[in-house]
């Protein structure tokens, strides 16, 4: 299925009103390609009963953040996280909802688009990423900075099932 991925500029604005504090997404200067060694999380969306068709990785340093920054939780702890790639349940079904959130601003040519899932670091794997950036028809690539909090990388990939 065809999907019009967002601007940078719709993902903060979307972010920034959730979350109540300023998040910038800047198209990032070169294409992101993970490594190996990156802890990534990563959320899935198609249409409802569909394949998966939309990808958007988020590192964990910027999921951690993002799912702290929606009920407050410490920047420390969101760093914790990250660095340990252990998010509490609370810190991961926050972060869940930010990206059930972002599900709005994806545009199928028909349709709507649901969060299927969330991945958390060692899932996906490193070969399935790649295969995903491989077939993306097109993608987005953004580094990102939030307030009070660390910033980080996302990718959003368009990819027919």
């Amino acid at each position: 299925m065809k999907v019009t991925l967002p601007s940078a500029e719709l993902v903060s604005r979307n972010f920034s009103d959730l979350l109540g504090r300023t998040f910038v997404a800047k198209a990032a200067p070169a294409a992101i390609v993970p490594k190996a060694t990156d802890k990534w999380a990563v959320a899935r969306y198609g249409t409802p009963g569909e394949a998966t068709w939309v990808y958007w990785l988020v590192d964990l340093q910027a999921a951690a953040g993002l799912g702290a920054a929606l009920s407050l939780i410490p920047a420390g702890a969101a760093q914790s996280a990250a660095k340990d790639g252990k998010f509490s349940e609370v810190l991961l079904d926050n972060f869940r909802e930010v990206m059930n959130v972002g599900s709005s601003i994806l545009r199928p040519v028909e349709g709507r688009v649901v969060l299927q899932d969330v991945l958390m670091s060692p899932q996906p794997s490193a070969a399935e990423m790649a295969k995903w950036l491989a077939g993306a028809k097109a993608r987005l690539d953004v580094t990102t900075t939030l307030q009070g909090y660390e910033g980080g990388r996302m990718l959003l990939l368009n990819v027919p099932a």
